[in-house]
């Protein structure tokens, strides 16, 4: 049996995941472990005039043994709007934003109740434009650590980013510099066509 890699669901996944997943050659992600909090499962990075700003999506969850799968989205405060302004904010003058533009913000404006959908969504749209043609496999069971499998369910750890990427230019590098592993659409407003070039030879 060859060895699979397991990931986490993330929203709109760090750079290194993507490098991670695209080079793997049975990637599937674990939506049956436990939800943990203040991680990428809710969270994504972003940089903004003022540095990296944090997205967090509010979730409802029944206990401290939810599963990821059956995660629901708090949709109390308009937080899909309030995201995508702060995303708009954030790369409206970067290179390619306005390209990739009208299909994360049909995402954004609808309203989502399963944070598992709303992922597949996201990461659906931006598989196709990336040019990744890879299947987003979600796993039907938990998926328990052994030989047979490589665990990155918490590799890419947002308090403790120690991963060190190729520099690109961002918005706002001329102010603090160039910020490693943000979210994937910082690479991609900022590279568009060279994103996959680039995660190919990432890691």
């Amino acid at each position: 049996m060859s060895q699979q890699d397991i990931y986490s669901v993330a929203y709109l996944p760090p750079v290194a995941w993507f490098a991670s997943f695209i080079k793997s050659e049975y990637p599937i992600i674990d939506i049956h472990e436990h939800y943990v909090k203040q991680t990428y499962r809710n969270r994504a990075d972003i940089y903004s005039e003022k540095g990296k700003q944090i997205l967090s999506i509010p979730v409802i969850k029944k206990d401290h043994h939810t599963k990821l799968k059956d995660i629901q989205i708090s949709n109390v405060e308009p937080w899909n709007k309030i995201h995508w302004k702060a995303i708009k904010a954030a790369y409206n003058k970067s290179p390619f934003f306005l390209y990739y533009e009208d299909d994360l913000f049909d995402i954004f404006h609808k309203k989502h109740t399963s944070l598992i959908n709303f992922h597949q969504q996201l990461l659906e749209t931006i598989f196709e434009a990336i040019g990744i043609e890879k299947e987003i496999i979600f796993s039907n069971k938990y998926i328990e650590k052994d030989k047979l499998h490589t665990d990155y369910r918490n590799y890419f750890n947002q308090k403790i980013n120690t991963i060190s990427l190729p520099e690109y230019t961002q918005v706002f590098s001329d102010k603090y510099g160039f910020i490693s592993n943000l979210s994937i659409i910082d690479l991609l407003f900022n590279e568009g066509p060279n994103t996959l070039l680039y995660l190919e030879n990432s890691l």
